[in-house]
């Protein structure tokens, strides 16, 4: 007797049968496809969302091997773009699973159009333009994101409900040279992004599935070096009294 692909995930009761379905109707884009990427990418792959859009325009470069997960020595001698290397692998993972790649950056100009009949956005980026431009699209198209947010061993998730008015430039500098934002300079524990992206994928598993009521509303925040682990709620700014 063959059991259920998703058997263990139908079992578990916070999910069940009806969650399942749900998830293989969802559709989502995943924005990035290096050290959260790769992880997130698999994540939702295995527990068969039924569609991803993937977008980036790197290539796999030697040292990303040793965080982003979905790449190999093979992808570093060819020089592969990592959407393509991402879309080969994970094909093999799932047959259920409905993927389409991009190698292209995500902007404010393209977002909008990529973001069509998608459910949830995650941020699986490195940089503040492209965080912005994740930002935008969600308030203009009118779906929640999950950003992502990785710096030598401190990690940061934060589920951006755009439906309550919420706008991660409420709580971050975008600006270039930000300390939020800047690209990073510390290096990278690679243990910290797969905590983050398993992290904001159980966030998007939760939202896609349904269970609204058990979406973590805080910033997550926890430094894996200093054995520091906190849960922050920001307040969203009353936008009406501006007006």
């Amino acid at each position: 007797m063959v059991s259920s692909r998703y058997l263990a995930q139908e079992l578990f009761q916070g999910l069940g049968p009806e969650g399942q379905k749900k998830l293989l109707a969802s559709k989502v884009l995943l924005v990035g496809c290096g050290a959260l990427g790769s992880v997130s990418a698999q994540v939702l792959t295995r527990a068969g969302v039924g569609y991803l859009k993937i977008i980036d325009d790197d290539q796999v470069e030697l040292a990303n091997i040793h965080r982003q997960l979905l790449f190999t020595e093979q992808d570093v001698d060819f020089a592969t773009l990592k959407v393509h290397a991402a879309k080969d692998y994970l094909d093999k993972v799932n047959s259920d699973v409905e993927i389409d790649i991009y190698d292209e950056k995500l902007t404010s100009e393209n977002g909008p159009e990529l973001a069509q009949n998608v459910d949830l956005i995650l941020d699986c980026t490195d940089n503040p333009e492209a965080r912005q431009a994740i930002d935008e699209t969600a308030r203009e198209v009118g779906i929640p994101w999950v950003y992502g947010g990785v710096a030598a061993s401190v990690g940061m998730v934060k589920f951006v409900d755009v439906g309550a008015g919420e706008s991660l430039q409420d709580w971050f500098d975008f600006s270039a040279g930000s300390e939020s934002f800047s690209p990073c300079q510390d290096g990278i524990l690679n243990t910290v992004p797969l905590i983050v992206a398993t992290l904001q994928s159980t966030e998007a598993l939760k939202y896609l599935s349904g269970a609204l009521e058990k979406i973590n509303r805080d910033l997550i925040y926890f430094d894996l070096w200093e054995n520091e682990f906190e849960s922050l709620t920001i307040k969203t700014p009353d936008r009406a009294s501006d007006q």
